[in-house]
C-alpha cells in the first residue's frame, strides 16, 4: 500500500476554477433554454416544433448530467419533464437515466486514481484521497475485504456474491441522496473496480426501469 499521497496539497484555486466552469456551463444552458423556449413559443416560427424538441432533448441532457453527479437529486427534473410531456416522455427518460448513471460508473471505472486523488486533495478531503490511494494498490479480493469494513454489518455479506443486486437496491432505495444519490453510488461502484462493466451496465439498465415505467403507466392517474 502507498502512504498518504502527500505530493497532493489542497488547492482551493483549482477547486474554485472547476466550480466556476460548472456554473458557467449551467448558466449557458439556462440562457440557451430560455432562448429556445421563446423560439418554440413563437407561432410564426416555422421551426417551432423542431425547437420544442430541441428544448426537450437539451433538458434531458442536463437531467442526465445532474443524475450522474454525486449528491445531486436530478430525479426532480425527471418529474418536471413528466409533468410537461406526460407518459410519452417515459422512453426518453429511461434512455437518459441509463446514460447518466452509466457515465458516472464509467468515469469511476476508468478515471486514473492519481487524478481523483488530486481532485479530492484539492478539496481538502485527504482521508478520501488516501482511501483511493490504498484501494488502487489492492487485488479484487483485498478490495472486497476493505469495502466490507466500510459497509453496515447487514449489507457487508451481500458485497461478494450479491453485489449487483445490492447496487440495484441502492439505486432505488428512498433517500439514497445521503449516500451520494444514483450518481455517487455508480461512481463509487466504478472506483471499487469489483464490478465488471457488462454486468454493471445491465444492472443499471434494469434497476432504473421502475421510474419510467411508473411515468408511463401511472402518470395519467396522478394527473
Amino acid at each position: 500500500m502507498n502512504s498518504q499521497p502527500t505530493e497532493y496539497r489542497p488547492s482551493y484555486l483549482r477547486t474554485a476554477i472547476r466550480l466556476a466552469v460548472i456554473i458557467c456551463v449551467f448558466l449557458a444552458v439556462h440562457q440557451l433554454l430560455g432562448w429556445l423556449n421563446v423560439m418554440a413559443a413563437d407561432p410564426e416560427n416555422k421551426w417551432s416544433k423542431s425547437v420544442h424538441l430541441g428544448v426537450i432533448l437539451l433538458i434531458l441532457l442536463v437531467y442526465a448530467i445532474l443524475i450522474a453527479t454525486p449528491f445531486v437529486p436530478g430525479i426532480e427534473i425527471g418529474f418536471g419533464l413528466a409533468a410537461m410531456q406526460g407518459p410519452s416522455i417515459a422512453p426518453l427518460l429511461y434512455v437518459f437515466t441509463v446514460l447518466g448513471l452509466s457515465t458516472s460508473y464509467l468515469v469511476g471505472r476508468f478515471v486514473h486514481a492519481s487524478y481523483l486523488q488530486r481532485v479530492l486533495a484539492d478539496m481538502g478531503l485527504q482521508r478520501a484521497a488516501l482511501f483511493i490511494c490504498d484501494m488502487d494498490q489492492l487485488t479484487t479480493q483485498q478490495r472486497l475485504t476493505l469495502l466490507r469494513g466500510h459497509l453496515p454489518r447487514f449489507l457487508a455479506p451481500f458485497l461478494a456474491n450479491g453485489r449487483y443486486l445490492l447496487l440495484a437496491v441502492l439505486i432505488n432505495i428512498p433517500g439514497n441522496a445521503i449516500i451520494g444519490g444514483g450518481g455517487g453510488i455508480c461512481l463509487g461502484t466504478g472506483l471499487s473496480r469489483i464490478f465488471t462493466p457488462g454486468w454493471t451496465l445491465l444492472t443499471i439498465s434494469i434497476a432504473v426501469l421502475p421510474f419510467p415505467l411508473g411515468v408511463y403507466f401511472m402518470w395519467p392517474g396522478f394527473e
